[in-house]
């Protein structure tokens, strides 16, 4: 039996994205077992540290470094979580008096999505810190995003000190550190491996001295005036979701224009301390988008350019799960072939699961 191992972001929850599509073909139609631990807000800290444990539980096991291959998808630059009692829920006062015991109220209770436990609570205006916590040890310890209280004080005392143009420096250097590190640690246990990332993470696409702030790229999504001009009539759960809440009543294009970086300069260019880190990752890992506007583009990029209706608005968004189905079938699944972690391909699952989303049935993926 193969062992799959992935990891990322929101851009790779076993709850509708690629990675769930890689468990469901491995269980039911090659002989694999999918460890998913992507989880919502989590940064290349989390992503590191659930592979690379996982990986070395199975080797424990006894289970061939040949049988595990892993997945990394990397996630945004600031995010990084700490250790937290899952006990003590922490709440801020600001919110009230919240019971974290009350599982009556929406979104509170202890799930699970993949192989990752997870609890949320509405404990913060600010997202950024302390809104939920997750487990990629079957539930013995928890941790939570923390980005905004480890890296704004930082960055507030790098400011007095003049350092305008490297006041993000050091989640940048932490975000790449993160990448050698489990890039290290599978090559040492002489582990297969893919990696690719939720955006572009080669260049510098931020347009001012933070590195982290991607409002300009952002604005550059467009419609792609050339793609079908039409109704979005897919019943994917996603897709019916939004239409309750009134998208997707009228007809739009189908397809974006992501932004045009091509003359970004690499980020090592603009953050030269990064160089020793970045000459030492192995690229030739990465999976990257390229078309003529990008070179180094991640799944956020490929979903929006090549399949139909990622969102309602031209703007990032998380992709639907009728996009995670062709990124799977289209680059994931010919890349697990090719590494001999997939064996021969199986039509039906695919053909099966675009049958299932042209009638809506209460259950779709």
């Amino acid at each position: 039996m193969k062992h799959i191992v992935t990891s990322g972001c929101s851009f790779a929850e076993d709850t509708h994205t690629w990675s769930t599509f890689v468990r469901l073909y491995g269980k039911d139609y090659q002989d694999c077992k999918v460890w998913n631990y992507g989880c919502g807000s989590r940064g290349n800290f989390w992503i590191r540290r659930s592979i690379s444990n996982k990986v070395f539980d199975l080797l424990q096991d006894g289970v061939s470094p040949n049988d595990i291959y892993a997945i990394a998808s990397w996630s945004t630059s600031p995010r990084i979580e700490t250790p937290i009692d899952h006990t003590q829920w922490p709440i801020d006062p600001e919110m009230g008096n919240l019971d974290p015991s009350d599982e009556t109220k929406p979104g509170r209770g202890l799930t699970k999505f993949g192989e990752v436990r997870y609890h949320r609570y509405l404990v913060s205006e600010n997202a950024g810190k302390f809104h939920d916590g997750s487990s990629y040890d079957d539930g013995k310890t928890f941790w939570t995003c923390c980005h905004s209280t480890v890296y704004e004080h930082h960055e507030e005392e790098m400011l007095k000190f003049n350092q305008h143009k490297y006041a993000s420096s050091l989640e940048i250097v932490n975000y790449y550190d993160q990448i050698l590190f489990l890039q290290n640690y599978l090559d040492v246990n002489k582990i297969n491996y893919m990696f690719m990332s939720m955006r572009n993470l080669r260049q510098n696409i931020f347009a001012d001295d933070s590195l982290s702030n991607e409002g300009w790229w952002r604005t550059q999504f467009k419609w792609n005036e050339d793609s079908k001009f039409e109704l979005n009539e897919c019943r994917c759960s996603h897709c019916e979701d939004y239409r309750k809440h009134g998208h997707w009543l009228k007809p739009q294009y189908s397809r974006m224009i992501t932004p045009d970086v091509k003359d970004c300069p690499l980020i090592e260019e603009s953050l030269p301390h990064l160089e020793p880190t970045i000459k030492q990752i192995n690229w030739d890992k990465f999976w990257f988008y390229k078309n003529e506007r990008n070179d180094y583009g991640g799944n956020l990029e490929w979903t929006h350019e090549e399949t139909d209706f990622i969102s309602p608005d031209p703007e990032p968004h998380h992709p639907m799960p009728h996009g995670w189905l062709e990124f799977f079938w289209i680059i994931l699944k010919p890349i697990l072939e090719k590494n001999g972690v997939f064996g021969k391909s199986n039509d039906k699952f695919y053909t099966d699961i675009k049958t299932q989303w042209k009638v809506w049935l209460g259950d779709n993926i």
